[in-house]
């Protein structure tokens, strides 16, 4: 099932400001890589905007040569492998993850590292890059976003550890089927982010 958001400004904030929607992935390293999944730009109190949250997720991969694979569909509990197949790189299940949480893709290449890229809503969540043969990516994400301000950003990009540092809202989805994300503050008083006409799934 899909959640149902809408972002609302009802900030006074008059910075170039953006706000950037994100997840991290709890199954990495304490240096691992976040990025920026929704990017809202700002241009007045009344924005508004709409979008989804869906559960599952789609992976793909690349080999150092750059021979990538189709997307495929990845829930939490579930193994992949990466192999060759002719002229491009295969992702198939294989069976259970050994973490019921996490989504973990194996690499078979005899030789080369891949990097593995995971998508939620079409829209790039999280990478990972240079994983050997025989070592495995692995993902796992809370049923949360987490929400900020930035100057500048992109979506896809990744977001740098120093601007990640200042990013501290998480906003909790579980049990939600919709609700509103409001921004409010700004001015002398600080920017504040938290849900609002929350329907409970």
């Amino acid at each position: 099932m899909n959640i149902q958001l809408n972002f609302r400004n009802q900030s006074s904030d008059s910075h170039d400001n953006q706000v950037v929607i994100f997840q991290r992935n709890v199954a990495g390293a304490t240096d691992e890589l976040a990025v920026a999944w929704k990017v809202i730009p700002l241009t007045g109190t009344s924005d508004q905007y709409r979008f989804e949250f869906p559960i599952d997720n789609t992976v793909d991969a690349s080999d150092s040569t750059g021979v990538a694979s189709e997307a495929v569909p990845a829930a939490a509990g579930q193994l992949l492998r990466a192999t060759a197949a002719q002229t491009r790189l295969a992702l198939a299940p294989a069976g259970t993850a050994s973490h019921p949480e996490e989504i973990q893709i194996g690499n078979l290449l005899a030789q080369r590292t891949i990097s593995v890229a995971v998508y939620k809503d079409g829209a790039l969540l999280a990478i990972q890059p240079h994983i050997a043969p025989q070592q495995k990516a692995v993902f796992a994400f809370n049923t949360s976003l987490w929400i900020g301000l930035v100057p500048r950003i992109e979506a896809g990009q990744v977001i740098d550890p120093a601007t990640l540092a200042g990013l501290d809202t998480e906003l909790s989805l579980v049990g939600i089927a919709s609700a509103d994300i409001v921004m409010s503050g700004g001015g002398a008083s600080a920017v504040r982010f938290a849900l609002d006409n929350i329907v409970r799934a």
